[in-house]
């Protein structure tokens, strides 16, 4: 149901549209996508921003002196997007390989059907003109990192 609700809302902003399709002659493919060295390298800054953001969440924690519920609840926020983050970053890694191969076979005169398989589409669809990944990371820095109104109780 809100997947149909989903597509309805997009339908409606002229952002979505859905025909049926024949199978006949359709040929799937997976590529493998190997990072280059300027892609290796944007990893490694993001591996130790994140590693900024748990030291900074830590001190602040032991600053505030958190515990209990309000703990819990940043740690579970923190380890839920840290993951969601980088499976859309590493999504977008494939972006340029995916334009290249659909630019290849439209060229010779084929057609062209991309999926994304994924499981963070709300963070999708809740950023379409922003990065997912940047969503995420700004998203739970202003939601999530403590200050003195952190504490619940």
């Amino acid at each position: 149901m809100a997947s149909e609700l989903t597509a309805f809302e997009l339908k409606q902003c002229g952002l979505f549209f859905s025909r049926q399709l024949s199978f006949r002659d359709v040929q799937v493919g997976v590529e493998n996508v190997p990072l280059d060295e300027d892609d290796e390298e944007k990893y490694t800054l993001i591996s130790a921003f994140w590693i900024k953001v748990f030291h900074s969440i830590t001190f602040a924690v032991k600053l505030l002196k958190l515990e209990g519920d309000d703990l819990k609840r940043l740690s579970s926020s923190y380890w839920a997007a840290h993951p969601r983050f980088f499976m859309s970053y590493c999504l977008s890694l494939k972006v340029k390989a995916s334009v290249k191969l659909a630019n290849e076979a439209l060229s010779s005169g084929r057609s062209v059907i991309i999926s994304v398989a994924t499981t963070n589409n709300e963070d999708v669809f809740k950023s379409l003109c922003v990065s997912s990944a940047l969503s995420i990371i700004q998203n739970f820095i202003v939601k999530y990192f403590p200050d003195m109104s952190f504490k619940s109780g």
